[in-house]
């Protein structure tokens, strides 16, 4: 099991069953296309999954002047098992996070992780 970087993820409900992502403060301006999904499984209970596509930077500047630039160097999964709290105000889930080439072949890195969060109150 490896470790996940820390990185920031914002999700936004596009519709009652999609997430739209945003740039995570730790990586370049340029952000890949990320989409998302998520279901209820049972009360209490939710899965999400995320896929995002990585890229490569340009070879140099000037590339972006002539239509080159962010080349596709892959994508990712990032799945998650959700538990609400009985208390409403807490939750915990295990996530798994995998990588794959351009291709869509597996590669090195990913990993899984467990969450425990609270609500934070005024």
């Amino acid at each position: 099991m490896s470790v996940l970087p820390v990185c920031r993820l914002c999700f936004g409900i596009a519709t009652p069953a999609s997430l739209a992502g945003c740039t995570c403060p730790r990586r370049p301006a340029a952000s890949p296309t990320r989409v998302g999904e998520w279901r209820r499984d049972r009360v209490g209970r939710f899965a999400a999954r995320y896929t995002f596509f990585t890229t490569n930077p340009p070879a140099n500047v000037g590339s972006l002047a002539s239509g080159g630039g962010w080349r596709p160097a892959g994508s990712g999964v990032l799945a998650e098992a959700i538990t609400l709290g009985a208390d409403g105000k807490s939750y915990d889930s295990a996530m798994t996070l995998r990588l794959f080439d351009a291709s869509g072949k597996p590669v090195t890195g990913g990993g899984e992780a467990v969450v425990h969060a609270i609500r934070a109150g005024f």
